[in-house]
């Protein structure tokens, strides 16, 4: 172009024709996209191609994943450009877990403009007090007018959002390791990540980003209103594509896995995984040697998106390890015996927890044994966001058993008293424990109260808990659980998500008892809600000392000692001749002593 030296001197008019004409030439991302890949020494592979098709013609709202180092932030960088090409008032913010890797990608945006002699046209000039830096850069005043805001524009998460406007938002990993670990800190982040909305209120909202866990806020979006489209490194096996939504994973990957089958196999170190899906940007040996750097876990999550082993090396008590039985409150079987052999798993209704195992005994004993004593544990809560939590249980046989467990809303009051009083009363509770912590004695004055008011006969105890909550309802639970000694019963379930309805919908899965144990971790403040694990911690500790029976061994003892006594008595008559025989010798000694 004759005004690369000079863009600035380019009039005012010729400049507003480049722009009519550049929009018409570039009406297609993708064929921009390959110029401008071509430009920064690269060629656009046919899965890049497809991620530019979709960032063109996806929603306003819209989410890109695809594995590390597909170029993902590169073409988004283009897709930015290309945006302006085609509005010049338009206005790009680049949101970013932190401001500085925000910048690197607006870095690459103004370095396009500035350094790609196609662009020249499109340059700040500096004299008339266009904005120059990488955080806050504008397009000739020719082109785009007068506006406080910028026309590309980077901000870290964390920073002010209210006020910023734009027409194309791209939040580019806002979720990383460090912000996203807990969920006191998925909730923050989600609660920030919906001022997007406010900020890009007619425009294309396009995440970019990696899901860290299962419970990433990236997982809520489609909730949202947003469509997802996923493009991972291997063409996923039959049993890998279980663990996406069918809907989200790119048609360019399975029209070429049901127009060949086989590329779901022969790749990877053993084999056992599916083909590269861009060869081009990742042959066979560079996936393997990237396999071998980040491990399973770690290439599962970077390059195939699939965060199931990652969850399954932080997670510490898996439900899927605690037997499900249907049984009565009088009775339980002398032995419950477990298996992972997934065919067990039961149907169920409780969504907090759509996605775990749960799992049925494989076999229980036909001998039945009576409950040493079903029991009720309280946590009371305040008037704030947490909840009156109970578990209801018994130990039989050196096992664990919870009949029910759930949440009342609104505080501790004589209402809700009197609904853990009925709760007690229909599984036969005969005694109630209250944690001491909150009230210092005030909750169980009150429920004594209620009790005698009731006219019920029930026993009421109170107890303290000290140290780290997370830690001690880890390391009381788990142990249990991975010996499978904890018992569910399908009511404990059921009532589980039952009584997680009477909240609002986008918060009922985080009082779920099943939720809380397979998001529980170390991590300080890792559950926004933990009131009903707490719970289930003391009716672990209250029976932790009776579990350690050997349920084999009793049971072989107990059966050792009914053949005994077939062998002294087999028909069973004479215990009762006996019997009879020293009832009538007391009698005649009382008669003589009154003679």
């Amino acid at each position: 172009m004759r005004w690369r030296d000079e863009p600035e001197a380019i009039p005012q008019q010729e400049r507003q024709e480049l722009a009519m004409l550049f929009q018409a030439t570039f009406s297609d991302f993708v064929e921009f996209a390959d110029l401008g890949m071509q430009f920064l020494g690269f060629k656009l592979t046919p899965m890049q191609a497809d991620i530019a098709a979709y960032m063109q013609s996806c929603g306003n709202k819209s989410m890109v994943q695809a594995q590390r180092g597909e170029a993902k932030s590169t073409l988004a960088a283009l897709f930015a450009v290309w945006t302006l090409i085609q509005n010049c008032s338009g206005r790009v913010l680049v949101v970013s877990a932190a401001a500085g890797q925000a910048s690197d990608v607006a870095r690459m945006i103004v370095r396009l403009i500035q350094q790609w002699t196609l662009l020249c046209w499109m340059r700040a000039d500096k004299s008339a007090g266009d904005r120059y830096s990488t955080e806050s850069y504008d397009l000739h005043w020719h082109l785009r007018g007068v506006d406080k805001t910028a026309s590309v524009t980077c901000i870290g998460i964390n920073a002010n959002l209210q006020g910023k406007r734009a027409d194309l938002l791209i939040p580019d990993d806002v979720e990383t390791q460090k912000n996203a670990m807990t969920q006191v800190q998925r909730e923050q982040l989600a609660l920030l990540t919906k001022e997007f909305a406010a900020i890009c209120t007619h425009g294309k909202i396009l995440y970019l980003g990696t899901p860290q866990t299962k419970d990433s806020i990236y997982k809520q979006l489609r909730n949202r209103g947003y469509s997802i489209r996923i493009w991972m490194g291997r063409y996923p096996t039959q049993e890998e594509l279980k663990h996406y939504r069918q809907d989200e994973v790119a048609p360019f990957i399975l029209e070429r896995i049901q127009e060949d089958p086989s590329l779901q196999t022969g790749g990877g170190i053993t084999g056992q995984r599916g083909q590269s899906t861009d060869p081009v940007r990742y042959s066979e040996e560079d996936l393997q040697e990237k396999e071998l750097e980040y491990g399973d876990e770690g290439f599962s999550l970077q390059f195939m998106l699939d965060t199931t082993l990652s969850d399954l090396a932080r997670q510490r008590i898996r439900v899927q390890d605690m037997p499900v039985i249907s049984a009565g409150y009088d009775f339980a079987p002398e032995a419950v015996h477990w298996s992972g052999d997934e065919r067990l798993r039961i149907q169920h209704g409780n969504q907090a927890c759509a996605s775990e195992l749960f799992l049925a005994a494989v076999q229980c004993s036909t001998e039945y044994v009576p409950y040493s004593q079903i029991t009720m544990f309280v946590d009371p809560a305040g008037a704030g966001g947490d909840e009156v939590a109970f578990c209801i249980g018994a130990e039989a046989a050196g096992y664990l058993h919870l009949f029910s467990t759930g949440g009342l809303s609104g505080g501790f009051t004589e209402e809700n008293c009197l609904h853990l009083i009925q709760i007690a009363e229909e599984y036969g509770a005969k005694s109630m424990h209250l944690e001491r912590n909150m009230g210092h004695g005030t909750a169980t004055a009150l429920m004594l109260n209620c009790i005698r008011t009731a006219q019920k006969d029930i026993a009421v105890s109170d107890y303290y808990v000290t140290g780290q909550k997370e830690r001690r309802i880890i390391d009381t639970i788990a142990p249990v659980v991975r010996r499978h000694k904890l018992v569910l019963h399908k009511s404990a379930i059921d009532d589980d998500w039952r009584y997680c309805l009477q909240q609002p919908d986008n918060k009922r899965q985080q009082f779920s008892l099943f939720r809380q144990l397979s998001d529980i971790t170390y991590d300080r403040g890792s559950l926004l809600h933990d009131d009903r694990a707490d719970c289930l911690q003391a009716l672990v500790q209250h029976f932790v000392a009776m579990l350690g029976v050997d349920a084999n061994a009793a049971q072989t003892k107990r059966q050792q000692a009914v053949f005994k006594d077939f062998l002294d008595n087999p028909t069973g008559l004479s215990a009762q001749v006996d019997l009879r025989s020293r009832q009538h010798q007391r009698g005649r000694k009382g008669y003589s002593r009154l003679r």
